[in-house]
Order: structure tokens, then C-alpha cells, then sequence
């Protein structure tokens, strides 16, 4: 049982609520019915909704993907504890950081591009986008790697809540072992959303016949002066293209990764950073 930081002061009004109650029951949206030690709980609720420190203490928390964060927070916990402190160092990505929730806004005249790529372990990945100001505009491009039996869910909700937006999104999957990936697409056109133009593809590459990806792009339009479209394909390797590759000298294992990096490059190609373009290629690899 738990709660999220935010609902601190929701959770302190209900609380107030409950010590005129007589509670016999308590049911969490997030974990077990609880019928025994009520007040343990409950003091449990109170201490975590107030932000209280339950103890003294410092908590660096990191998350590192080519190790330096983390050598610079191992050295400043070092630090700290020299000077006397109790130190807890959390690696916020210990099992992976492909959970996660994000929700953008955007205002009149502004503009997003966003590029993301989810390398092993699978996850939940959700996004909402809401274009809520005149000339706002949203780009997505996104690839994912699964293996092994790693599972991958990626869901993407676009909405033109305004007149003269635009969005386009990219969405790529590869899968290999038993894996499976899902992507779940939605562009969302509201009534006054007039003058709009909204692309979205969802392209996904099997490695072998024992891997699966579902894709679900969907359109829901209520406007009438607009420019939508999407589309969707999973597929295996080409290959004729590989045995063309293989007759220009290219051994198998070769001609194989050139057709993945190919059609991986359509994400990549939009990471600015040369350097971690280039380490992540050599991820995908």
C-alpha cells in the first residue's frame, strides 16, 4: 500500500474526514482489504500525506545510463556521510525505466519534438498530448526493442482540443524470442478543432515467426475541416533484400543488422546527439 506525493493534501482532508468515523474496513485502490490494526495504517496514511520525515537522513537518488551519474552520487554519499549524514542511495531505474506516465500541455504557438527510444525489459509506457493553443505542434518519434519474453505496451492519445494544430507521430516496433509488443494509438479531433492535421504510423518489425506485435491506431474525428490519416504494418525481414545484400558480399548475420538499422533509423536519425545516436545503434545492434 502506498500513496503518490501528489495526493498529499486529498489524502490529509480525508483523513479528517475519517477520525469521526467508526472504520471496520479499509479498501486501498493499490493493494490489500485491511480489517486488522486500522490505526497502524491510518497513522501510516498521515505520516506519508504530511511529508514528514519519518527520520533524519538525506536520499540521493540517480538515474544513469552510462554509469557516470551514478559514480558522481556514489561520491557525493561518500561525501555526506563523511561529514556525519545518513545516506540512502536509490538507482530510480534499478528494474528499468520503461513504466511511465507523461502528459503535455501545450499552449498557443508552441512546439514539441520528442524522440524516444525503449531498449530491453519491456515496460508500460502511456502518453497524453493535449494541443489546447492555436498553431501548437507535436512531432513523436519512438522505437522499441523487445526479446527474450519481454513484454512492451506503448499507448499514445493525441487530442486537438483547438483549430490549427498539427501532429505526427512515428511509432516503430521490433521483437524477437517470444516477445510481444502492443501499441495503442489515438488522435482525437474535438468539434472546433477546425483546420487540423494529424499523422500518425505505427511500423513493426518481427524477427522471427514466434514473436508478436499488436497495433491499434485509432481516429476519432468531430470536425469537419481537417487532414487525418493513419496507418499500421507488422511484417518480417524482406528476404529478398537480404539475399540481394548477400550476393553483394554481406554475410547473413550482416545483411540482417544492416535491414534492422535501417528500419530503425527513421527514430534514430532524429537523436542530435551524434554520440548517443551512435551508442544507442550499437544498443539496437
Amino acid at each position: 500500500i502506498g500513496i503518490e506525493g501528489k495526493y498529499g493534501l486529498p489524502v490529509q482532508t480525508l483523513l479528517k474526514k475519517a477520525a469521526t468515523l467508526d472504520i471496520a474496513t479499509i479498501c486501498p485502490l493499490h493493494g490489500p482489504v485491511l480489517k486488522e490494526n486500522l490505526g497502524h495504517y491510518l497513522g501510516l496514511y498521515d505520516a506519508w500525506s504530511s511529508y514528514r520525515a519519518e527520520e533524519e537522513g538525506i536520499v540521493v537518488a540517480y538515474a544513469s545510463v552510462y554509469g557516470h551519474t551514478k559514480e558522481a552520487a556514489l561520491l557525493l554519499a561518500q561525501r555526506l556521510e563523511m561529514k556525519g549524514a545518513k545516506v540512502v542511495v536509490a538507482d530510480v531505474c534499478e528494474k528499468g525505466c520503461a513504466n511511465s506516465a507523461l502528459t503535455l500541455r501545450l499552449s498557443e504557438g508552441s512546439h514539441v519534438d520528442m524522440t524516444a527510444v525503449y531498449l530491453g525489459e519491456g515496460g508500460d509506457v502511456r502518453h497524453r498530448v493535449e494541443l489546447a493553443g492555436a498553431e501548437a505542434e507535436f512531432e513523436y518519434h519512438a522505437l522499441y526493442v523487445v526479446g527474450g519474453e519481454e513484454r512492451m505496451n506503448l499507448a499514445l492519445d493525441v487530442r486537438h482540443d483547438v483549430a490549427d494544430c498539427r501532429s505526427s507521430e512515428i511509432v516503430k516496433g521490433i521483437a524477437a524470442g517470444t516477445a510481444r509488443g502492443r501499441f495503442s494509438g489515438m488522435i482525437y479531433v474535438a468539434p472546433d478543432a477546425q483546420r487540423t492535421a494529424a499523422f500518425q504510423q505505427s511500423r513493426n518489425l518481427l524477427l522471427n515467426d514466434r514473436a508478436e506485435i499488436k497495433t491499434e491506431p485509432q481516429l476519432e474525428i468531430y470536425a469537419d475541416d481537417v487532414k487525418c490519416s493513419h496507418g499500421a504494418t507488422v511484417g518480417m525481414m524482406d528476404e529478398d533484400a537480404i539475399w540481394y545484400m548477400r550476393q553483394r558480399g554481406l554475410d547473413e548475420a550482416a545483411a540482417r543488422r544492416l535491414q534492422m538499422m535501417g528500419f530503425a533509423a527513421d527514430v534514430t536519425s532524429h537523436i542530435a546527439d551524434e554520440e548517443l545516436r551512435s551508442e544507442l545503434e550499437v544498443l539496437i545492434d
